[in-house]
């Protein structure tokens, strides 16, 4: 049986290594952060609310959006079916989407 030798791990000291004193901020510099501070999540709401609601139109769905979903719908089904199927049935899906504005 063989026994492996491993050296001993040293631990390494520099010569002259003081501890270094930790240091505050200026009291300036506190007051000064404390100004910047965020504003709190009421204050996000009370502004949110504050704009008006503003209806977004609803999104035409283009033949590249078809395609793509028709596409996943055909991976969905392993590609048993036929590929008009697929499009029709995605673009049933993209349109009533656009018309309930998701």
């Amino acid at each position: 049986m063989t026994v492996k030798k491993t050296t001993p791990t040293r631990t390494r000291k520099t010569a002259g290594a003081a501890k270094t004193p930790t240091t505050t901020r200026p009291a300036a510099t506190r007051a000064r952060t404390a100004r910047t501070a965020r504003p709190s999540a009421a204050a996000k709401t009370a502004a949110a609310s504050a704009a008006p609601a503003v209806p977004t139109p609803p999104r035409a769905v283009s033949d590249e959006d078809i395609r793509v979903r028709a596409y996943f719908l055909a991976l969905e089904h392993q590609g048993r079916g036929d590929s008009r199927d697929f499009w029709l049935q995605a673009e049933r899906e993209l349109r009533a989407a656009a018309r309930s504005g998701r």
